[in-house]
């Protein structure tokens, strides 16, 4: 956030076709929460692209809209619309299979991690002769989304996800990293990915500062850790004194600290909390 990712970007296109003399049509697709901004940055910072909103509530709005960029797409140098109008399948016949655009541009890269996904698989079948993602975290769990939004962009190249999943996996009972591998990826993705930080787009911000606190654990707290930990330890008996087949008061799952919460926030709503006193004497009779 933050990052001029929008304005760049309108900055390469207009260098496409003011410098290099290399038009549209191009096709945006962003998510609806900033879709505005996207009409309001391409008016504001080079009107001379010519650009239309595709997107509207009202569906004769809609048929207006495509029978106009379908009838010529090349009128238009920049197409902005959201992931629901590119995945629905009346505008995706359109926007796929009628129109090749120059660059396809996505905005919030990341929402393509799901190489499952109706988003993702909508928009691989767009014609395309470039493809350009915009994210601030093309990393969250694993290697397989980073080999998801390769296959994005160079499907030829990046066909199956087997070396990604096996350089990094922490599925099951025993996990295995690969270091070697995830240094390859490293370094697979310098000359793909143009990254930039925060101090160097804003370089009056001050060096970050990082303060570590270690709070201990309260009374309550120490009481409810040690009793969830002895419980977890101890295997569930039967009043026979036997293990039985299934548990009828299964516990409860989740993180240990969560459940340590709920438990203790359960244990301090059972208490009636204590009516603070208002001064004033109960009436004798």
């Amino acid at each position: 956030m933050g990052l001029g990712k929008t304005l760049q970007t309108i900055a390469f296109l207009a260098h496409l076709k003011f410098d290099l003399g290399v038009g549209g049509p191009h096709l945006v697709v962003a998510p609806l929460s900033v879709l505005s901004s996207w009409m309001t940055e391409l008016k504001r910072f080079c009107p001379g692209l010519a650009s239309v909103k595709l997107h509207s509530s009202d569906p004769e709005e809609r048929k207006r809209l495509m029978a106009t960029i379908s009838a010529n797409p090349e009128a238009y140098d920049v197409v902005v619309t959201t992931f629901e109008m590119a995945k629905s399948p009346n505008v995706h016949t359109q926007l796929a299979s009628r129109a090749w655009w120059r660059y396809l541009i996505v905005d919030e890269g990341h929402a393509l991690k799901n190489d499952a996904s109706q988003v993702s698989q909508a928009l691989r079948s767009f014609h395309a002769a470039h493809k350009l993602l915009l994210t601030g975290t093309p990393l969250q769990n694993n290697l397989h989304e980073l080999w998801a939004l390769l296959h994005f962009l160079y499907e030829q190249e990046f066909p199956t996800s087997t070396a990604f999943d096996s350089a990094f996996n922490l599925n099951g009972k025993v996990g295995s990293v690969d270091n070697e591998r995830l240094a390859a990826a490293s370094r697979l993705l310098q000359p793909l990915m143009l990254r930039r930080t925060k101090g160097e787009v804003e370089k009056k911000l001050p060096p970050k500062l990082e303060t570590t606190i270690h709070c201990p654990l309260s009374e309550m707290q120490l009481f409810w850790y040690k009793r969830l930990l002895l419980r977890e330890s101890a295997p569930p008996r039967g009043r026979s004194g036997r293990t039985p087949a299934a548990d009828p008061n299964p516990r409860p799952r989740g993180p240990p600290r969560r459940r340590c919460c709920a438990t203790s926030s359960r244990s301090t709503r059972s208490t009636p909390p204590a009516r603070a006193p208002t001064g004033r004497s109960s009436p004798a009779y």
